[in-house]
């Protein structure tokens, strides 16, 4: 029986896919060019570039236009919740009229001071947008699994609403599974190459193949034991190739069925790209 890698068209190219960084990360900037080719070196052909804030919004716009492989998202993280100015809310309407990007990263996160308010108030108005729009979402989210899962629940389940994405996933095995009964996808960060990373490790093997992503957050989450060692300063999105091996190890699969999979797991964020490409 032939495995999936090879049932796929001998003319479609699969490589692995970074499914949230930052490249437009000041701490990437001056060896972007390099942090690009070692990715290409090491077979990642896709970044979904995030933003955090407004003042990133047209840098990953940019980005996506002078590199094929970028998908551009734009949104507002909760970490800057409180900083938002007037007026945003138009502005980011009409970069979603007149560009092809998703909305993200968004989300809420209790552990950052940021009045939580304010959060759940900018966090709800961006999956307005989402849904307006039909976008598709990224969603970073830290110790507010509660009412994360019910807005997914709510307005994402069913056919017809865009795809959304829970961002370095942190959460529960039960948690996770309302999230994929809800259509939601699981994008697991490079922390799952530390050695003490047991839990997510275990919501990982748990996580359906078919909902599955793979993320090095870029220039961020770093995995621990490479921090302690000073090998490395930054996290670059080279090493979500290292994360795919681990992965296909602790899922019992083919690293080359694992990248066809996710590599088709991860089309339906590219969706709204799709008329620049």
């Amino acid at each position: 029986m032939k495995s999936s890698a090879e049932k796929i068209n001998k003319n479609t190219e699969v490589s692995y896919l970074d499914a949230h960084l930052h490249l437009q990360d000041q701490r990437l900037q001056a060896q972007l060019p390099s942090v690009i080719a070692r990715a290409g070196q090491k077979g990642v052909g896709r970044f979904f570039c995030n933003a955090t804030s407004e003042d990133d919004w047209t840098k990953v716009i940019a980005l996506a236009g002078t590199i094929p492989e970028v998908i551009p998202f734009i949104g507002i993280h909760p970490w800057y919740a409180d900083s938002v100015a007037e007026g945003w809310r138009e502005r980011l309407c009409l970069l979603l009229e007149q560009q092809s990007c998703g909305v993200g990263e968004t989300g809420l996160d209790k552990r950052c001071p940021v009045d939580f308010t304010r959060q759940v108030a900018l966090f709800k108005a961006q999956v307005d947008l989402a849904l307006q729009y039909h976008r598709p979402l990224v969603v970073h989210c830290v110790r507010s699994w509660g009412p994360v899962v019910d807005i997914i629940e709510q307005e994402f389940a069913g056919e017809s609403a865009p795809p959304v994405m829970l961002h370095s996933y942190s959460g529960s095995v039960e948690t996770m599974r309302r999230l994929v009964t809800a259509g939601a996808y699981i994008s697991f960060s490079t922390r799952l190459l530390g050695r003490d990373e047991k839990k997510i490790k275990k919501v990982l093997v748990e996580t359906p193949v078919e909902r599955i992503l793979l993320e090095t957050d870029s220039p961020d989450q770093l995995p621990a034991e490479w921090m302690a060692k000073g090998e490395r300063a930054y996290n670059e999105p080279m090493w979500v190739a290292d994360l795919y091996h681990q992965v296909a190890q602790l899922k019992k699969i083919n690293v080359e069925d694992l990248k066809v999979s996710l590599w088709d797991n991860g089309k339906i964020f590219t969706h709204a790209a799709a008329s620049r490409r």
